[in-house]
């Protein structure tokens, strides 16, 4: 069962107070004589308070039929057009409709020809195909039918190593971000793509020939509004991928990104936790203390914060506070995600849901419709049920009304 309500914001989106509508923290800099937005963090000084209605529209909570054969705990999901897919460690692949309906389980756990561990996974822009790669071998891809549930053919990686995540284009090229593994042919390069027959296309060489990239970081390879876009962990660029090479398209000033003795006191490090068309939303840690535990290791403390960064209108603000007015309490946004395909989700388990319901009754900030919905939804559960999806629609900020 779902229940739809669209969100209608007074005033439509307005994230940063109307006296500082002309600041802009986001400046210029140039690059290979090309100007590129840059953002310091210590330009950053005001803060907003965001509400995720703010972001998405649309929004509907999906129940997921419960079923003793899928029984969903602790799970890696995608949320398409048509299905929701989850993936749940030591018990396998499931695959639901958008209404929540159970459709099949796909995969169970094993090391069987159609069988599953611990894979990365990703849908065909259809819809129709969902792939999937082991993290840690054999070198080659499953795809599964979703309309059948059948495995089809293994698709063999083109140069040989692991991946930390890819990418379908045109259901015809496989984009691949190579894990940086030593020996490995694939830590050769960046990026590569190939076709979904195992034929190589092309790909970004890192220019070292040991198979290690001068990052020293994971990769990161994601689609923002049709583009990809790859960001080094341990960087402060984040590059936009072309046909055969890749060129920068946003800098933070950040340093060096990575933890490590020639961090000091005071230095902000970063990580995107989402990056739409119009916004990125990053988690900071600023270091206020260092301890040395051993000869290269170190403890840090520091404060953790997010900040909101509006590309079209180059403005950026730290969250505080961040809250779901969906559900009537602070979002924690490590368990909500902005997809590429434009699609929001977050998970919330029976039991927790049920917990939220009982703080939802006396709280008269939330809107009476989301609240009303809210509570009719968790009579109609019981805490050994599946978990509720909040789902929506990613909003274009700058499109205001």
């Amino acid at each position: 069962m779902r229940f739809l309500f669209l969100v209608i914001t007074i005033g439509t989106l307005i994230l940063f107070a109307c006296n500082e509508a002309n600041k802009e923290e986001v400046s210029q800099t140039e690059v290979n004589g090309k100007m590129l937005p840059l953002l310091g963090f210590e330009d950053v000084k005001d803060s907003v308070s965001l509400s995720l209605s703010a972001l998405i529209k649309d929004a509907e909570f999906v129940k997921l039929e419960t079923r003793q054969d899928a029984l969903i705990a602790n799970a890696q999901w995608i949320v398409g057009e048509k299905y929701i897919i989850a993936f749940c460690y030591n018990l396998g692949l499931y695959q639901f409709a958008r209404d929540g309906s159970f459709v099949r389980k796909l995969a169970f756990i094993g090391r069987g020809p159609q069988e599953i561990q611990y894979p990365v996974f990703t849908l065909s822009e259809r819809n129709k195909l969902l792939y999937l790669v082991e993290r840690n071998g054999p070198e080659s891809i499953k795809c599964i039918d979703l309309k059948t549930g059948e495995f089809r053919s293994d698709i063999p990686l083109a140069i040989s190593g692991r991946l930390q995540n890819f990418i379908i284009t045109d259901d015809t090229i496989i984009n691949c971000a190579p894990l940086v593994d030593s020996g490995q042919p694939s830590g050769k390069y960046y990026f590569f793509r190939q076709t979904t027959s195992g034929n190589f296309i092309d790909g970004i060489l890192t220019g070292n020939e040991k198979g290690e990239s001068y990052d020293n970081g994971e990769k990161l390879l994601y689609r923002v509004g049709g583009l990809m876009h790859y960001r080094p962990v341990n960087s402060d660029t984040v590059f936009l991928i072309r046909r055969d090479h890749m060129e920068p398209f946003f800098i933070f000033d950040a340093g060096n990104n990575e933890l490590g003795p020639d961090i000091q006191i005071g230095r902000t490090t970063f990580t995107i936790l989402e990056e739409t068309p119009d916004f990125f939303i990053l988690k900071t840690f600023t270091i206020t203390t260092k301890e040395q535990m051993g000869e290269k290791a170190f403890r840090y403390k520091g404060k953790r914060r997010l900040i909101l960064v509006d590309k079209v209108k180059k403005q950026a603000r730290y969250i505080s506070p961040f809250t779901n007015d969906f559900t009537g309490e602070k979002l924690n946004p490590y368990y909500a995600k902005f997809q590429s395909n434009g699609i929001f989700f977050m998970s919330i388990d029976a039991f927790s849901f049920l917990k939220k319901a009982e703080k939802i009754k006396p709280n008269p900030g939330l809107e009476i419709k989301n609240r009303d919905r809210f509570l009719k939804l968790s009579e109609e559960l019981t805490e050994n049920d599946n978990p509720v999806l909040l789902i929506g629609n990613v909003r274009e900020l700058n499109k205001r009304k």
